[in-house]
């Protein structure tokens, strides 16, 4: 398994994260519109999930776990606004 799609599960709770910040990703988006979501997963951890939404319905396209400086702008911000810096 590798870190595409070591948390395929678990990415789709970050999702129901209330605090989680969405934020388009362009540089990936040339066949289709992908945004990226960051923020706490259902078990604690802050992971990065790159997904594009088809048909009313999201598919999730890779999840790994956030850099401990990602984690840190994340954690530091109120309501998730961090500016987004890859």
């Amino acid at each position: 398994m590798n870190a595409s799609t070591a948390y395929p599960i678990e990415a789709a709770t970050v999702f129901g994260n209330p605090l989680a910040a969405v934020f388009d990703d362009p540089e990936h988006s040339s066949e289709e519109p992908r945004e990226l979501i960051v923020g706490h997963s259902h078990r604690g951890r802050v992971l990065v999930v790159s997904f594009a939404e088809r048909n009313e319905m999201v598919r999730i396209i890779s999840a790994r776990e956030a850099t401990p400086r990602e984690r840190q702008h994340y954690e530091e911000s109120p309501f998730g606004r961090w500016r987004h810096e890859w």
